[in-house]
């Protein structure tokens, strides 16, 4: 598989050139094409100590030079990167849209208080780039590039900001499961640097489950918005016999796995062991472990006026349609969530008009999808709204919400949307219910205890999302004993 630049995600190819910079070891620092070879041989800090070449975020990184997402920092008036953290810490007082300012605290802003300041490209970790291309010693992307497509107000920005942390992860008994999580976070939206600091912020509360001071996240606007959750493999694991999580492989891989399967462990074991030594050797580089990657890239607004990205991201792998559970049954979206102590503003108003917007826009991209031969899955968010709409369906859909790394409610996930749909006033519901039959899964999500106010409030209860976890484990093709720890 060929890399990709994970921000603009053009294929690296020997025309293009990056950098690589190394936190940890400064004269290390190194520009090169990225021919297949000398990518490979390049992709590592040259003096590999300290760890460098395995963290998220406090060793390699790189820019893809001339690529057109900037730094979010960068005032190009002056020709610098312009950040008010010092090197050595990564907080600092930001005067954002709250009342009063906060001091917002996250580990991109130390990194990018250290990286160089004279270059106009946003620096990205090692692992990110890693996950665009390479595999697991069972031959699966260790990475998965999602498109979150879907209306404004249809709960992509909560989809991705409880994806960071580890509470994103709940399930129906009350826990969560138990991960070690990182993550990255890009905007390219020119003059919204303080909403991208905000999102900075909220992910670090969220993420250290700080209850003073959270705040509900403003919803992307136009651009490239990007949010990835890096998820380390647990420490021992084995794909079990039934393993149906299989769809991105090849026949001929799915075959060799099934035989690799049939072996006893110890012969197994040494077979995939030999495997993994082949495959280094093929490519003429050092292993290092590897972080499973999603990649969530946000439209930003209805998909359909995003036809700027669409050629871009034809490079991902999946689309994750996203729809409002309550359009489904004619609810306006501040009939339930509405705001509780901010004034309704122009866009509120505007999406309070139009009541069946996800579903058009979901109709639209599942034909764009098609088109283009993407793989696509519908996620229905919001489902707190509709409990007491669908009571005799809720066991069922908590049920569904919580079978992590399964397929095997994948039809009555879909018989469920389909009678909803079936009953639904809404003027798009029929056409997107002949069009299911298009969709790979259906996914049904929502979060409880989210924060109703724009500005920063103290809550009694952190936010917890149900249904997350098994988008994530299936965007991944994983199994909770391969991430767990």
């Amino acid at each position: 598989m060929s890399y990709k630049c994970p921000l603009c995600l053009t294929v690296l190819t020997s025309e293009i050139r990056l950098e690589r910079y190394c936190v940890k070891h400064p004269r290390s620092r190194k520009e090169f094409p990225c021919g297949t070879r000398t990518l490979k041989l390049e992709i590592y800090c040259s003096e590999r100590g300290d760890n460098c070449n395995v963290t998220t975020e406090g060793g390699v990184f790189f820019r893809h030079i001339g690529c057109k997402y900037k730094n979010p920092f960068w005032n190009e008036d002056k020709g610098v990167v312009e950040i008010p953290v010092r090197p050595e810490e990564t907080s600092a007082i930001f005067p954002l849209s709250f009342p009063n300012p906060v001091r917002v605290q996250h580990w991109i802003l130390g990194v990018l208080a250290l990286l160089p300041k004279n270059v106009s490209e946003m620096w990205f970790p090692a692992m990110l780039l890693r996950a665009t291309a390479e595999t697991n010693s069972f031959w699966k992307r260790v990475g998965v590039l999602v498109e979150l497509a879907g209306a404004q107000e249809s709960g992509k920005t909560i989809l991705a900001m409880m994806s960071m942390n580890s509470r994103g992860y709940a399930l129906n008994n009350g826990s969560s499961l138990e991960l070690e999580l990182r993550d990255f976070i890009y905007t390219s939206q020119e003059g919204q640097l303080p909403r991208y600091i905000e999102t900075l912020h909220l992910s670090t509360l969220l993420r250290d489950g700080q209850r003073r001071g959270l705040f509900r996240p403003q919803g992307t606007v136009r651009g490239r918005s990007i949010k990835v959750s890096f998820i380390k493999p647990s420490k021992q694991w084995q794909v079990p016999v039934d393993d149906d999580v299989s769809d991105d492989l090849s026949l001929p891989k799915r075959l060799v796995l099934k035989t690799l399967y049939a072996l006893p462990n110890l012969i197994k074991e040494f077979a995939s062991e030999t495997g993994l030594v082949i495959w280094q050797i093929m490519h003429s580089t050092t292993h290092y472990p590897f972080w499973y990657t999603v990649i969530l890239y946000d439209t930003a607004g209805e998909a359909n006026d995003a036809k700027d990205f669409q050629p871009e991201l034809q490079a991902i792998d999946k689309v994750a349609i996203v729809i409002n559970a309550g359009e489904i049954f004619g609810l306006l979206q501040d009939e339930v969530a509405g705001k509780t102590t901010d004034e309704p503003d122009n866009e509120s108003e505007a999406n309070s008009s139009l009541s069946d917007q996800s579903l058009r826009t979901a109709c639209e991209r599942i034909k764009t999808g098609v088109d283009h031969r993407q793989k696509l899955y519908l996620v229905v968010t919001q489902m707190d709204r509709i409990k007491e709409r669908i009571n005799d369906d809720w066991t069922k859909v908590e049920t569904i919400a919580d079978s992590v790394g399964t397929n095997k409610y994948k039809r009555e996930a879909k018989e469920l949307l389909r009678k909803w749909l079936s009953e639904s006033p809404s003027p798009h519901a029929a056409e997107l219910r002949s069009k299911l039959q298009l969709i790979v899964d259906v996914f049904f999500m929502w979060t409880d205890d989210l924060p109703q106010s724009r500005t920063p409030a103290n809550q009694e209860t952190l936010p917890r999302s149900r249904g997350l976890a098994k988008f994530m484990c299936d965007c991944l093709g994983v199994k909770t004993n391969q991430i767990v720890r």
